[in-house]
C-alpha cells in the first residue's frame, strides 16, 4: 500500500512538473499578447490583439507578467487612456517586479514590431488582421480586401494592385488608417516589406 502511494506522488509531482514545462514553453501566435496575474507566467491569463484603453476593472491593476508573440511590440501603461508610466516589449517578460512595474498596468497599446506589418480588412484598423513579415507575391484569401494598415517601426511597406508585384503600387512608412483616402481601398494583392534603419 505504500508502494502504491509512493508511486502516485510521483506520478503527481511528475504531471506538475511537465505541466509547468509546457505552460512556460507555450507562446502566444503573431499579433497577440499574454497577460499574467502573477510572475514566471502563472495566475490568470489574458489574452489580447488589440488595443485596450482601459483593461477593465477584473484585470486593472494586476498584471506581473507577459508574453509577447512574434512580430509585436506592446506598450503598457500605468493609467487608462494610455497615460501615465509605460513599459515597451517586444519579446516576453517574466517578472514586472524587477521592472518597477508590478500590478499598475490599466491600458495596453499593440503594434507591429520593426519590420512588420498588419494589414485590416476595414477602415481604422477593423476586421480581420493579415499579418506581414517578409514579401508576399500574393496575398490569398486577403485579396482585394485591405482598408487599412499599421506599420511596425523603421519599415517600409509597398502595397501592389497585382500579383507578383505587378500594377499600381503604394508606399507605406507609417499607419494608414484608410486606403480610400488615396484611392486604394480593396485592390492590395502583393506586398513587399523592408526594415528601413
Amino acid at each position: 500500500m505504500k508502494f502504491l502511494k509512493n508511486i502516485l506522488l510521483i506520478t503527481i509531482i511528475l504531471t506538475t512538473s511537465l505541466a509547468a514545462q509546457k505552460s512556460w514553453a507555450e507562446q502566444p501566435p503573431k499579433g497577440k499578447v499574454w497577460l499574467y496575474k502573477h510572475v514566471n507566467y502563472g495566475g490568470g491569463k489574458k489574452v489580447y490583439s488589440t488595443n485596450k484603453p482601459s483593461i477593465g476593472a477584473e484585470f486593472n491593476d494586476k498584471f506581473s507578467s507577459i508574453k509577447v508573440g512574434p512580430g509585436t511590440e506592446v506598450i503598457l501603461f500605468e493609467h487608462n487612456n494610455y497615460n501615465g508610466r509605460k513599459m515597451i516589449l517586444t519579446s516576453n517578460d517574466s517578472n514586472f517586479v524587477d521592472d518597477d512595474f508590478n500590478d499598475i498596468v490599466s491600458s495596453i497599446e499593440l503594434r507591429p514590431a520593426k519590420g512588420h506589418a498588419w494589414i485590416y480588412k476595414h477602415n481604422n484598423y477593423g476586421g480581420r488582421r493579415f499579418i506581414v513579415s517578409q514579401d508576399k507575391s500574393s496575398v490569398g484569401d486577403f485579396n482585394d480586401e485591405a482598408s487599412s494598415i499599421k506599420v511596425g517601426p523603421n519599415t517600409k511597406v509597398i502595397l501592389y494592385k497585382h500579383n507578383n508585384y505587378e500594377g499600381r503600387d503604394e508606399e507605406r512608412t507609417s499607419n494608414d488608417s484608410q486606403f480610400g483616402n488615396d484611392g486604394f481601398n480593396d485592390m492590395l494583392s502583393s506586398v513587399k516589406i523592408e526594415v528601413t534603419d
